[in-house]
């Protein structure tokens, strides 16, 4: 379990990933209005990327609680993945399982959404690990490590606003559609995964290191972004239909933006910060304390310390090497007159 989900572990968690996502792929049932293969294809491909999603969350959070802190892994990042993921539940929620909305939205642009069912499994194991991973911060060490600023005026705004527009769709209906509610609620995802990574990078860019967060998470993370804009393009291109593109941004948008982001998450930890594999070797595990004073204690009972070994090996060393003659030669000399 430690090596599966440590640094090392990623090539363990990609092949998970494509495994699982094959598997619910085949046996979920697939889009009836696409042809035939490209509908299964499209059903490997969206329960692939959902694994490799949700997949990327636990390396950090394995990390953080095997260290017993979350030193080196933003407060920021930590702050604002739940709330990225909490809207993007309650939207991909909305546009599967309200006949009302995916009606209005039909009547608006002349096709049913790209939302799929393993888009809301997503969103919400994705809002769960986030908000487990958040409270990881609020009981670990955390260093000097503080929330920026800049994140808690962004949230002074968010919320009131968020709120705010809610009120207003619920009591003026007329005037304000969910629809467009919804969309405000996507373009609040986008906003968070364009500044969410930003706080990472120049932490690592601090520390000169990228010590401290998983590279796992970014490696699924690339792998995610990768297989959902794949079958987001090829509905489109199957189905001769742009609109599940433009109907869809936020999809296509987190798509980009996350591969961005990897991109350069992964030159920082393997160019920029990388660390010689004989560095490896300074995170092998400490013996433990108990051992360690039970090997000095034989040592000593055994009339031989190292701590007192290592001053006559140093000063022997040091000894001149005319004195040593000296005192061989009468050795020599007290061995001859004692024959």
């Amino acid at each position: 379990m430690r090596t599966l989900l440590s640094n090392d572990g990623a090539g363990v968690l990609l092949v998970m990933v494509l495994v699982l996502g094959v598997t619910l792929g085949l046996a979920m049932p697939a889009d009836s209005e696409m042809p035939y293969p490209w509908n299964r294809i499209g059903e490997v491909a969206g329960w692939s990327y959902v694994m490799a999603w949700s997949l990327s969350f636990y390396p950090q959070f394995v990390f953080n609680w095997r260290r017993k802190s979350v030193v080196g892994f933003s407060l920021d990042l930590a702050l604002l993945n739940p709330a990225g993921f909490l809207c993007l539940l309650a939207y991909y929620g909305s546009f599967t399982f309200s006949p009302s909305i995916r009606r209005a939205y039909r009547d608006q642009h002349g096709t049913d959404s790209s939302v799929r069912i393993n888009d809301v499994f997503f969103a919400g194991h994705a809002s769960c690990i986030a908000l487990a991973t958040l409270a990881q911060c609020a009981v670990y060490e955390r260093g000097a490590q503080r929330v920026h600023e800049h994140t808690r005026l962004a949230f002074a705004i968010m919320v009131p606003l968020t709120v705010t527009y809610a009120a207003a769709t619920w009591l003026l209906p007329a005037d304000i559609s969910v629809i467009s509610f919804l969309y405000y609620l996507s373009m609040i995802k986008i906003a968070v995964t364009l500044a969410k990574y930003v706080p990472q990078v120049l932490l690592n860019r601090e520390r000169r290191s990228t010590s401290g967060f998983s590279i796992a998470q970014v490696l699924c993370d690339f792998t995610g972004g990768s297989l959902s804009l794949f079958q987001l393009c090829l509905e489109a291109t199957v189905m001769r239909d742009i609109s599940l593109i433009t109907g869809d941004p936020v999809k296509f948008g987190l798509g980009f933006v996350s591969l961005f982001y990897d991109i350069l998450l992964m030159i920082q930890h393997y160019i920029i910060y990388a660390q010689p594999r004989s560095a490896g070797k300074a995170h092998a595990p400490l013996r433990c304390k108990a051992a360690s004073d039970a090997e000095h204690g034989e040592a000593a009972s055994n009339g031989f310390s190292e701590d007192h070994e290592a001053p006559l090996l140093e000063a022997a060393a040091l000894q001149p090497a005319s004195s040593r003659v000296i005192a061989h030669t009468a050795d020599r000399s007290a061995a001859n007159a004692a024959v």
